[in-house]
């Protein structure tokens, strides 16, 4: 595993702007996913720092008692709600994952502890060849793995075993 410290100013304003570009004339779609429960305080926050030209925003709702559903429409009026059939983190991805229909898919908590800017960088590694970019929370750098090539749709269950529900952003190749 190769590991990289946080992207400078420069290289992340090239990423972003690079990623922004492929994602806007249809290179690849991309899929952020975001597992939810009364997360509606935070979504006000996380959801407009979103990049433009996100193929689709899928919402996992662990059966919300406040009006998270409702606040993403709001602020997305096309954002994919899915309703988390079983419990925790885990099961809220693979139901993400099992939603999801773009080229790449980003995971983002919706407690902000993740830099929604840090998209186009994720983006942007996995077009450069990386099959994996995991990142650490509050924006504190990524770390690019190698291993993975495809993820099939058939892996989706593993989730849990493969290190997604650890609280960490991660976005991976289909």
């Amino acid at each position: 595993m190769q590991t990289l410290t946080r992207p400078t100013v420069e290289n992340r304003v090239r990423a972003h702007n690079t990623t922004d570009a492929m994602l806007a004339i249809g290179a690849c779609t991309v899929s952020v996913i975001i597992p939810t429960l009364n997360e509606a305080e935070n979504l006000r926050h996380v959801l407009p720092l979103l990049p433009k030209h996100l193929h689709e925003v899928i919402i996992v709702d662990g059966r919300s008692t406040d009006n998270t559903i409702e606040v993403a429409k709001a602020l997305i009026p096309d954002v994919k709600i899915v309703l988390q059939t079983g419990k925790g983190k885990g099961n809220a991805l693979c139901a993400g994952f099992a939603a999801a229909t773009g080229d790449i898919i980003v995971h983002l908590d919706a407690d902000g502890s993740t830099d929604p800017h840090e998209i186009p960088v994720f983006v942007g590694a996995l077009l450069s060849g990386a099959a994996v970019a995991s990142g650490k929370c509050a924006g504190q750098g990524f770390a690019l793995h190698a291993g993975w090539r495809h993820v099939r749709h058939d892996l989706v269950p593993q989730a849990r075993q493969l290190g997604f529900d650890d609280g960490r952003p991660r976005a991976l190749r289909r």
